[in-house]
């Protein structure tokens, strides 16, 4: 919320759970975010098609292969993710922002290079996209076969 609050031309839409009423408190007191609250099932992709760029700074200690980030992913959205467990593992460099973890001025930096240069959301886009064939069901289940013929010496 901080990171968005002086970047020039960035808004941010928030999704899913927050009982935290101070953090709903500090959203309402910002005029660049909104709270839309938890989405249901048959609504994500109908969000994320009008969505600019997908942003998920997490720093969760539990955090793993995160599903939303395949949903926005398959949905060619641009992402910006933090380099926390398995998000680098998930994606590389050359196809996604990574930002620092906890570091309200590395995704802010971001967000103002990206709202300076919106060309570039083409790019990731599409890199995004591409990425996203790499959790696709039919391409996982023939890693994990070739992978379980190799181990068992076929």
């Amino acid at each position: 919320i901080d990171a968005v609050t002086n970047v020039v031309g960035c808004t941010l839409d928030l999704y899913g759970p927050c009982e935290d009423l101070n953090i709903i408190r500090h959203i309402n007191a910002n005029n660049r975010v909104r709270y839309h609250g938890e989405l249901d099932r048959q609504d994500v992709f109908k969000v994320l098609s009008v969505g600019g760029v997908f942003v998920l700074p997490s720093y969760h200690p539990g955090e793993g292969y995160s599903g939303a980030l395949v949903e926005a992913a398959f949905a060619g959205l641009p992402l910006v993710i933090s380099s926390w467990n398995a998000f680098p593992e998930m994606f590389d460099e050359s196809e996604v922002f990574f930002v620092e973890p906890k570091s309200v001025v590395s995704l802010k930096n971001c967000l103002e290079s990206i709202c300076s240069n919106p060309s570039i959301l083409n790019y990731y886009s599409l890199k995004s996209y591409r990425a996203s064939s790499r959790f696709d069901m039919e391409y996982v289940t023939q890693q994990f076969r070739d992978d379980h013929l190799s181990c068992a010496g076929y």
